[in-house]
């Protein structure tokens, strides 16, 4: 995925040195992520997790709070755009331990919009699997309200890669 090599390439030339526990990081702090859905290519691994997820099974990256806060949450969504389709109320929220804090769907200009916020991404391993979870989540949204996508913005806290010690 060329973006978000993109990204971790910033990362890397900006970000900062942190160590948190036992572990080095480079970090960036409060990074805005911007994507068109046909620029999240992700690999077919990260594709089947996503699913399994939206499916209801947990993995070992995503525990069964993603899915109770998804199953929880993608019905009143749902709702909000029937009652409604200017809503401001479509929100997922997810656990206070979950890195991924809530996403919103915004209907406008003829465009389903997503605004994912994040308190915490590891770019270099783990945001393919957010990037095809998120991309999947859009998807069923999509084919449950019958609007096309528009742009997906990620907003992160804390956007870092892990430091290996050389």
């Amino acid at each position: 995925m060329k973006k978000l090599q993109n990204y971790i390439r910033l990362v890397q030339f900006m970000g900062e040195d942190i160590q948190v526990r036992t572990l080095k990081y480079r970090e960036v702090i409060n990074l805005h992520l911007v994507f068109q859905m046909n620029e999240i290519t992700p690999r077919l691994e990260c594709i089947i997790e996503a699913n399994k997820i939206l499916n209801n099974i947990p993995t070992e990256r995503y525990t069964s709070d993603y899915c109770t806060a998804l199953n929880r949450w993608m019905g009143p969504c749902v709702s909000f755009f029937i009652a409604d389709m200017n809503t401001r109320r479509a929100v997922i929220r997810f656990p206070e331990n979950s890195c991924l804090i809530s996403i919103q769907f915004l209907y406008r200009l003829g465009k389903l919009y997503t605004y994912a916020s994040f308190r915490s991404m590891e770019l270099s391993e783990f945001a393919e699997y957010d990037l095809a979870l998120l991309q999947q989540i859009c998807n069923r949204m999509q084919r449950e309200i019958g609007v096309p996508l528009g742009s997906l913005y990620v907003q992160v806290g804390s956007a870092h890669i892990q430091v290996n010690d050389k």
